[in-house]
Order: C-alpha cells, then structure tokens, then sequence
C-alpha cells in the first residue's frame, strides 16, 4: 500500500534518488550525461532539500509516496495566487 505524507528529514536522502533517477530516465539520450548529472547535483542535493522541507511564502514543503516506508514518488504544496 502506498501511503502520502507530508515530507520529513528522514525523506531527503529518498526525495533526492527519486528525482535523480527520473531526471536521468527523462532525458537520457536528449541531454549530455554531463549536463543531467549536474542538474541533479545543483536541484537534488540534499542541504537543498532539506531547506526546503520548510514552509516559506509561496511554498508549502514536499510531499511523499511512501511503499514500505521508501520513498517512491514526490510532490510539492506551492501556493498559488489565484486573485
């Protein structure tokens, strides 16, 4: 069963291989390995992930797919100004 929760530091290390390893499944072969691997180096590392587990304006923290308690799916709450 796969549960959906709100993102906790025991998450980054998992949030970070589960979009590391989309971003290389998406652009293999369209992008330069180089390219995906620095990529996931500036947006997936982990003291950026973990910053953002926090709550700041306009941005509500990420949230988790959980099968077995292992990371395997990702989301975000950003806030929208629909005025």
């Amino acid at each position: 069963m796969v549960v959906i929760s709100r993102a906790s530091y025991e998450h980054v290390e998992g949030i970070s291989r589960v979009c590391s390893e989309g971003c290389l499944d998406t652009y293999q072969g369209i992008r330069s390995e180089e390219n995906i691997m620095r990529n996931n180096k500036i947006f997936y590392n982990h003291d950026r992930i973990h910053r953002e587990l926090k709550e700041t304006v306009g941005w509500d923290g990420y949230i988790v797919a959980l099968a077995d308690e292992e990371v395997v799916g990702w989301g975000d709450w950003r806030r929208y100004d629909r005025s």
